[in-house]
């Protein structure tokens, strides 16, 4: 027998936005698609725009990401960016360049970082009938570089001490910051088990901390995307 708890949360909204994304289309289309979905593009919208633009599309969205987590979402005058669709169909269309080196040496960390997520995610699953890596030797953990460069590594980084390596290493190793918006943080993990245990164990003192960090109060999303690193 099997019971089918269904509770409020982000699920539902992926679901829709994810609407019209085949199993027949390339593993990077639905990805891509997935990501412009997430700034407010249809399906539809999207598909047109990857059929003109190609793999640019991937350029601008890695871009997207740099702007709204590293630079606050903001424009150069220090207006915040509301329509991040918009945004992005004229960066492609304007063929806008990103070669500042600030950006270019975030983009080589954030590859450097993400590169190890599958190696970490290998070292928590442990074969059947063994126990997992995360209940036997740390030494067997994956290694965890914090981020220095956007709000949920400053955070991580201010409470490492309080949470305890072992358990930094064990749930926050495959960890990365999606989005920031006005009164929440929403924190992407490929480890659907990690999303749940942070938010019970962790959610209000992350919250706190995150809070005052952006001088605002903020709640904290955290989203599992299973098998799955974004866009370095």
């Amino acid at each position: 027998m099997y019971e089918l708890a269904l509770e409020p949360g982000a699920l539902p909204r992926y679901t829709k936005t994810s609407r019209g994304i085949g199993s027949l289309d390339p593993v990077r289309t639905r990805v891509l698609l997935w990501h412009l979905s997430q700034l407010g593009m249809t399906v539809a919208e999207g598909r047109a725009l990857i059929a003109q633009h190609g793999m640019d599309v991937e350029q601008v969205l890695r871009r997207v990401h740099y702007e709204r987590t590293v630079k606050g979402g903001v424009d150069a005058h220090g207006r915040e960016i509301t329509h991040w669709a918009l945004w992005t169909t004229k960066a492609l269309k304007k063929q806008w360049t990103f070669d500042e080196p600030e950006y270019l040496s975030w983009l080589d960390r954030q590859s450097a970082r993400f590169a190890l997520a599958p190696a970490r995610e290998a070292a928590r699953i442990a074969p059947a009938g063994e126990p997992a890596a995360a209940m036997g030797d740390p030494e067997s953990l994956p290694s965890l570089e914090l981020p220095s460069d956007d709000v949920w590594g400053w955070t991580l980084r201010e409470l490492s001490e309080e949470i305890g390596e072992i358990q930094l290493r064990t749930w926050f190793a495959a960890t990365w910051i999606d989005e920031v918006v006005e009164n929440a943080v929403t924190v992407g993990t490929s480890n659907a088990f990690a999303a749940d245990w942070i938010r019970s164990r962790w959610g209000e003192r992350l919250e706190e901390v995150l809070s005052r960090r952006l001088e605002r109060p903020v709640r904290l999303h955290v989203v599992s995307h299973s098998g799955a690193v974004p866009l370095p």
